[in-house]
């Protein structure tokens, strides 16, 4: 009888250990959830032999600090895909590999059709500084875009800014370049004023990474070394390049006449490696 209950334990244990908590999509409408759910999903295959057979399982939507507050707590979630911040790298295990090759730190904007003009008619930083962005209260980047001085507006809703952009609340929603287009796209029949302007990208560096909590070594080493192979046999570029979140981008010489205004991010952990053509993609 002992040893059966061991069993059923230690079986607890196992499938316990092996099951991958993620958040649920934030919306109906979120599409950029698939890319990272699918490279999840093809890192635990490479490493199967390895570790064994996971399964990944949704949890909730969140907002960014609730996110992180589970997952430095070790509650209903243990991977977390994000922009890194000083804070983030100092209280948290990361994978030290941009998951978009740096592509988070382009950004294009989503605005209201009706200030097309206004748009076209930006030369320079000082012209941009006179509009309001729309940006999370807690997204790394929304930092990034108040230390260049740019007017930002601060919402805790990812939802809600598509409904302010419309609306005037704010004059752009600076989405990264591999975002933009399906999310205009998914919200088409709510949002029919909503497009993406694609004469200016604003970059900084600014790579999504893995993160994980400080006791869940296992794990993040399991999920860089399947990073690792990808990368090293080429799966991981022709992911980006076929990924229907980002296939579009490519090839990328068509963006060489884009309006570029680059940014300092003086929040980027300096290990992060940004001149890394293996793992960057460089503007």
């Amino acid at each position: 009888m002992k040893i059966l209950i061991l069993i059923c334990i230690l079986f607890q244990y196992y499938i316990f250990a092996n099951i991958i908590n993620i958040e649920a999509p934030k919306s109906k409408y979120d599409t950029n959830h698939k890319y990272y759910y699918n490279l999840i999903q093809k890192i635990l295959d490479i490493t199967e032999k390895e570790y064994g057979k996971s399964h990944i399982q949704y949890n909730r939507a969140y907002e960014q600090r609730r996110m992180f507050i589970n997952l430095k707590k070790d509650k209903d979630i243990n991977l977390v895909w994000a922009g890194v911040s000083l804070e983030r790298d100092r209280d948290f295990l990361s994978v030290k590999i941009p998951l978009t090759k740096g592509l988070l730190g382009y950004r294009i904007f989503i605005i209201n059709k009706k200030n097309i003009k206004r748009f076209d008619a930006i030369e320079n930083m000082s012209d941009l500084k006179k509009l309001k962005a729309c940006q999370a209260a807690h997204w790394p980047d929304t930092d990034i875009l108040k230390f260049a001085d740019l007017n930002v507006l601060e919402n805790t809703n990812y939802e809600r800014m598509f409904l302010q952009v419309l609306k005037g609340r704010c004059d752009y929603f600076p989405r990264g370049i591999s975002e933009a287009h399906r999310e205009v796209e998914a919200r088409k029949e709510v949002y029919q004023d909503l497009l993406v302007y694609k004469k200016i990208i604003l970059y900084y560096p600014f790579p999504m990474y893995f993160f994980f909590n400080k006791n869940n070594q296992g794990l993040k080493d399991r999920i860089e070394k399947g990073l690792r192979i990808m990368i090293n046999n080429g799966s991981f570029d022709e992911y980006l390049k076929t990924s229907k979140n980002t296939k579009k981008l490519f090839p990328l010489d068509k963006w060489m006449n884009v309006k570029i205004f680059k940014l300092k991010n003086p929040y980027l952990p300096i290990d992060s490696d940004p001149n890394n053509e293996k793992l960057w993609i460089l503007p």
